[in-house]
């Protein structure tokens, strides 16, 4: 049987925490993957998947490292790698190559076994049909409190967890409603709170407001923030919704399966968005140097297949070749 709230199933570049709207940092200043302040750390990360006699590319050098605490968003497009890398920071899916560390935990080396006990205990997971978390002849409570019960929680513990994560998601006085009297945001709701039951230092979402309209899923995204508050919850978000990049306090932009820009908010900003003033948005530098330059901004510059470099009074500068080829 499938653990309640799962889904069945780098060079290295280091950043500041969101709340401290830091670029990129150097290496030696506290950064490095044996840190105890990463919660993850993906290294290098590829997939490959095989098609008949077709490889597929998922994700081609991957870095990323979150902090202990903190709350992303992954924002992409429909094939640029960000529900592949979720699923393996879920543990449900290995990379072709690289490493990726999570609490400490190299999930390269995991043994079967300790595998499903990393997805029992260490991570949670919300679908975006939330029906994947829920059993439907049960309460909203009843559903909270299953994967309890199937730990071997005390029954004490599980009423005071259930209590807790039911006034936590604003569903108290819904606790005895079974899904059909549920809207969908409140049984999206409800799966987040099977996804916390056992407290998961970790909380995965993937497209978790992918079937709410635009004002459920708003305080959808607000509840994530009140619950990586309150419990400190380390919570990645994946979306191709890019009006979530004023929601969240850090953002990372996935494309062709790299992180190519990431986007800080200020500290305090309003649930309802951060302000241009408190926004930084920084082009990742990977190890090896390689950096993305956004398709409108090679259009605009006529960048080619070849460009010019040059260091200029402390800044890099990139121009068109005028003897190369477009």
């Amino acid at each position: 049987m499938m653990p309640v709230g799962l889904p069945e199933e780098a060079p290295e570049r280091s950043t500041m925490g969101p709340m401290t709207q830091q670029p990129p940092s150097v290496a030696g200043d506290g950064s490095e993957p044996g840190n105890p302040d990463w919660h993850i750390v993906c290294a290098d990360l590829f997939k490959i998947y095989k098609v008949a006699q077709l490889e597929v590319v998922a994700l081609r050098g991957l870095d990323l490292r979150i902090k202990r605490g903190e709350m992303l968003a992954l924002v992409g497009a429909s094939g640029s790698g960000k529900s592949t890398l979720l699923n393996i920071l879920a543990g449900l899916d290995l990379p072709s190559a690289g490493s990726v560390l999570v609490d400490g935990r190299d999930l390269l080396t995991m043994e079967e076994p300790e595998r499903v006990e990393y997805r029992r205990r260490q991570v949670g997971f919300v679908w975006q049909q939330a029906g994947h978390n829920l059993v439907p002849y049960l309460s909203a409570a009843q559903n909270i409190e299953l994967p309890m019960v199937l730990a071997g929680r005390p029954r004490q513990q599980v009423r005071a967890r259930t209590t807790a994560l039911l006034e936590a998601i604003g569903l108290s006085a819904r606790a005895r409603s079974r899904l059909e009297q549920l809207s969908g945001g409140e049984q999206q709701r409800v799966s987040i709170g099977v996804a916390l039951a056992n407290e998961p230092p970790l909380l995965l979402a993937d497209e978790p407001t992918g079937e709410l309209d635009t004002r459920t899923a708003d305080q959808i995204f607000d509840l994530f923030a009140g619950l990586n508050r309150r419990f400190g919850v380390t919570i990645v978000i994946v979306t191709h919704d890019e009006g979530i990049t004023d929601r969240v306090p850090r953002v990372a932009l996935i494309r062709d399966g790299r992180i190519a820009t990431e986007i800080f908010n200020a500290a305090g900003a309003p649930p309802g968005g951060a302000t241009d003033v408190g926004r930084r948005e920084y082009t990742v530098v990977d190890r090896s140097g390689r950096v993305q330059i956004p398709r409108e901004l090679r259009d605009a510059a006529g960048l080619g297949s070849h460009v010019q470099m040059d260091l200029q009074d402390g800044r890099v500068t990139i121009a068109r070749a005028p003897d190369a080829d477009p």
